[in-house]
């Protein structure tokens, strides 16, 4: 595999072909290993999600390094970010081993904050509104076959030694044995307080009653500090095992990693075919499971959760109905059930009239009802106006796109920032007329359970 790798830089170097290209992308076969061997390296990008890709295999994407990073900001940043791809996507290269079978699409990894913000404080000062990544090594693994992507710019130079390096990390994974850690030591948290909240959740229920809002999603956050050093690989195998039924995913900027396992699909966009997720309306789990079958029934039966689900359903179709020739959803929501709470979801697919680009749908739905409120306009300035904190990518979206304008991306919910001693994490509830602050409350700890355990701070 070395042989290949210098032999196709080798001939991509010639100076015919110097300003021919943006990105070259040199593909092997690889070993398929175990993610957990790779996740020690605190890479820049996860994508670790069970929907199926074009070729009916469920991928999973690590990424170290930067090959390239496009960024946008400001209410014009998805523009931006799509005008910069195209020569990106259009300067392509590719050289594939020849044992080497058809695989994922060629793409960009990364997110878009919840909205745009002009200051950005901690943990989100490198995180712009919009960015994406083309990842300088990429492992692709569907469990049965693994692919290893190096991406090379114009008239770079590629150590022999950083290509050894690459294939002995994933040598090195498959022999690894995991490490089993304690969680954070030492560990100080600093939450919303109770008292806080219920000042927020009143204000945001006289605005409802005034018919200023109909709902809205505010936050509450967890600050974690930790006297040891935080482990953000141990952190993010967690997650993965915890939630295979999730999106899981990581992104790395500067010494901060935000990670999550996201339940909430936003939207896929294959061809003319999309699908997007209504999720909202929830109930914690029991471990009795007498007492969890009560759950879904109340769940199912909650007037205050039906209307707060279907704020989220109808917003989703009204965004679809003008640009697709049709429409499908369900009738009644059915009932999700993760680890740790059941949600009520109404899975919705639509046919395009016309291609459009995964970024054009994303600036289409988000943010929806489900992490924001509606109207639109006006839950967004109520939580500029009330949150404490910046939410910076929190309930924003995550995921990736092509060259083609195909992609994924998910609510950026059940996450977390981490640095090497602190932690943020965030959780929200819907308002709606007949919310209680302290059942509200008490949802969104819930709601952070996922990151509170993939931390070590819970079971």
């Amino acid at each position: 595999m070395i042989r290949f790798f210098l032999h196709a830089l080798d001939e991509l170097a010639a100076p015919t072909d110097a300003h021919a290209w943006t990105a070259a992308l040199v593909s092997v076969p690889a070993k398929v290993v175990a993610i957990d061997g790779l996740l020690a390296a605190e890479p820049s990008v996860l994508w670790d999600a069970p929907a199926l890709e074009a070729d009916g295999r469920s991928w999973t994407f690590l990424g170290w390094g930067e090959a390239a990073r496009i960024e946008g900001d400001g209410e014009a940043r998805l523009e931006t970010v799509r005008a910069l791809a195209a020569p990106l996507f259009a300067g392509l290269t590719e050289r594939r081993h020849p044992e080497l079978a058809p695989g994922p699409s060629p793409r960009l990894f990364g997110g878009i904050a919840f909205r745009p913000e002009i200051g950005r404080a901690a943990p989100w000062t490198e995180f712009r509104d919009a960015s994406f990544t083309l990842p300088r090594w990429l492992y692709a693994t569907d469990g049965e076959r693994a692919i290893l992507t190096l991406a090379a710019r114009p008239g770079e130079r590629i150590a022999l030694t950083e290509i050894e390096g690459a294939l002995a990390r994933i040598e090195a994974a498959s022999a690894a044995i995991p490490a089993v850690t304690s969680g954070a030591r030492g560990a100080e948290l600093d939450r919303t307080s109770p008292a806080d909240w219920e000042v927020m959740i009143k204000d945001a229920l006289v605005r409802i009653r005034a018919h200023e809002m109909e709902k809205v999603v505010p936050m509450t956050r967890c600050h974690v500090t930790s006297s040891g050093v935080l482990d953000v690989a141990a952190a993010l195998g967690r997650v993965r095992h915890a939630y295979p039924e999730c999106a899981r995913f990581a992104f790395r900027r500067g010494e901060t990693t935000f990670i999550g396992a996201s339940p909430e699909r936003l939207v896929a966009l294959r061809g003319l075919e999309v699908e997007a997720d209504s999720l909202a309306g929830s109930r914690a789990r029991a471990r009795d499971a007498a007492e969890d079958r009560r759950a879904v029934e109340e769940l199912c039966a909650s007037d205050k959760d039906l209307r707060e689900h279907a704020h989220v359903a109808h917003a989703i179709e009204g965004a679809l109905r003008p640009i697709a020739r049709e429409v499908r959803v369900p009738e009644r929501p059915i009932v999700r059930s993760l680890r740790n709470v059941h949600h009520l979801w109404t899975p919705i697919t639509a046919t395009l009239s016309s291609p459009l680009h995964a970024l054009d749908l994303v600036a289409a739905l988000h943010p929806t009802p489900a992490v924001c409120g509606t109207p639109r306009l006006a839950a967004i300035d109520w939580i500029a106006a009330h949150e404490p904190s910046p939410r910076g990518w929190y309930a924003g979206a995550v995921g990736w796109f092509d060259a083609a304008g195909d992609g994924a991306f998910s609510v950026a919910i059940r996450s977390g920032a981490l640095t090497r001693h602190e932690a943020w994490l965030y959780a929200g509830a819907g308002i709606v007329e007949g919310s209680d602050p302290t059942a509200e409350y008490a949802e969104t700890r819930v709601k952070q359970t996922p990151m509170l355990a993939a931390l070590g701070l819970l079971p």
